[in-house]
């Protein structure tokens, strides 16, 4: 019993992140990306779909791709320098760097589209191509390098080894009979 109830917290630990923490950590690194360049938040949107509405007259497009670029980037960076000992937090901040490696496999896809010409509707990425169209292969290797050093760092954090931990389950290595 002690089991399931753990296996749920670990379901409703990762789907609040997943659908609240996440997109909050997303919108806020726009609007407050938006607001350093010298934009005006307008709007916050959360539910039901999360969005940010900018007045951007005033900012220049390096201003523009700084905003567009720091919703999949901050949560990131932040969940990187985050180093939580207890269980609960690292999980939820391994979920956090999860929707991150998502996020750069997605705009990766997007700068591939909007390369050949079939640009993606409302994606970040594409809103800051349309912005900074001479950047398409700078974007395309960043994002692109971006999903090798975050599914790098995921492996790297033995996330199988943590959650036997907080299972309680020990790692038998076997040996085979020859």
């Amino acid at each position: 019993m002690k089991d399931t109830i753990k296996a749920i917290g670990l379901f409703v630990v990762g789907l609040t992140v997943a659908v609240f923490v996440y997109p909050v950590m997303h919108e806020l690194a726009h609007s407050l990306v938006a607001i350093a360049v010298g934009a005006r938040v307008v709007e916050i949107n959360i539910l039901p779909v999360p969005s940010v509405l900018c007045d951007v007259k005033s900012v220049d497009s390096t201003g523009m791709v700084a905003i567009g670029m720091s919703g999949m980037l901050l949560p990131y960076f932040l969940s990187v320098v985050i180093k939580p000992k207890n269980f609960w937090i690292w999980y939820a901040n391994y979920i956090v760097k999860g929707i991150s490696a998502l996020a750069f496999v997605i705009s990766t896809i997007s700068t591939v589209c909007f390369l050949v010409g079939s640009p993606l509707p409302n994606d970040d990425t594409t809103q800051t191509l349309l912005t900074w169209s001479g950047g398409k292969w700078i974007c395309l290797a960043v994002s692109f390098s971006l999903v090798i050093l975050a599914t790098v760092r995921l492996i790297q954090e033995k996330p199988l080894a943590h959650c036997m931990r907080y299972f309680d389950i020990q790692s038998k290595k076997t040996a085979s009979a020859a």
